[in-house]
């Protein structure tokens, strides 16, 4: 349960998708099928080969991570390295924005 919520249950789950602005029809849809689960499944191994064995696990720019309720420092600390590490993106309208923020 989350908040109070059985979020194993069907239709607290489409109302939760509805409140955040999902189609509660089509989140029906999607949860009586499995047009989705060959990409979950592929989530699934893909955490498995990084090692994940629980939840919160965060993963910031595809190689690091953190595992478990971390206090803040310890978060911004692992997003600033993860931000370090990145390539400096081109923007559509030519900026370019980094660590530094964006020229």
């Amino acid at each position: 349960m989350s908040e109070g919520q059985a979020i194993g249950e069907r239709e607290v789950l489409v109302r939760l998708a509805s409140e955040a602005g999902l189609d509660a029809d089509e989140v029906r849809a999607v949860l009586a099928s499995d047009r989705y689960a060959s990409e979950v499944r592929a989530e699934e191994d893909a955490a498995r080969r990084l090692g994940i064995q629980g939840v919160p696990f965060f993963i910031f720019a595809g190689k690091y991570a953190v595992s478990g309720a971390q206090p803040a420092d310890v978060m911004l600390r692992v997003l600033e390295q993860a931000w370090t590490s990145l390539p400096e993106p081109v923007l559509a309208d030519g900026a370019i924005c980094g660590p530094d923020g964006c020229a």
